[in-house]
């Protein structure tokens, strides 16, 4: 089996990587995906700005939401620490659901209005008593939770996966009684998609 390196290689540019064996076709092309580093970031803090950050970015600007509106965030870990942040600086009333007390501070201190704890709440009970939600974007993978938030959604509000998950999304057909309704998925991050409209 070829032994496969990295190579960091310095360039006018910037940084790149070559990369041998197998993935060399890939890695050739890794720098066309890049981007440049805002110089008030580290390298640690815009790592995940990259694929993470660029599909949950994107999954809220594509939205029909407006500053003002409310929206959850159902997850908050790797991707959903990234949709809280971005869901408050966009102006959203931000909601964040995650399973159990331990994530409160951790969502409130990225920026979340409110938190509700879906293992002592029911979802879309606690969405409704805020006056329902605009978007949910769902970051955790669970489909049983994307499904739990349905029913706090507002008439045309969409749910937007960007959590992956094999399992079926187990909606009863009278969840969708409202026909303005939308879920649209989000498909991955491009690096065209990164860029201002």
């Amino acid at each position: 089996m070829p032994q496969r390196h990295l190579h960091p290689l310095r360039k006018p540019q910037g940084a790149q990587l070559a990369i041998s064996g197998w993935l060399r076709g890939i890695g050739d092309r890794a720098g066309q995906c890049a981007g440049p580093n805002p110089p008030e970031l580290s390298f640690a803090e815009a790592a995940p700005m990259g694929c993470a950050g660029v599909t949950t970015y994107n999954a809220l600007r594509h939205t029909k939401a407006v500053a003002g509106d409310r929206v959850a965030v159902l997850g908050v870990g790797g991707l959903g620490h990234l949709g809280v942040q971005f869901s408050r600086a966009m102006g959203f009333e931000t909601v964040a659901i995650a399973r159990g007390a331990g994530k409160t501070d951790d969502a409130r201190r990225l920026g979340a209005h409110h938190y509700i704890d879906s293992t002592k709440n029911d979802v879309a009970e606690a969405l409704r008593a805020l006056g329902g939600v605009a978007v949910v974007l769902a970051t955790a993978g669970n489909s049983a939770a994307m499904a739990a938030t349905v029913g706090g959604l507002l008439p045309r509000g969409e749910l937007v996966a960007i959590g992956v998950t094999t399992e079926p999304l187990p909606i009863s057909p009278l969840q969708l009684i409202n026909p303005a309704s939308a879920s649209p998925a989000t498909p991955p991050a491009r690096r065209a998609m990164s860029k201002k409209p």
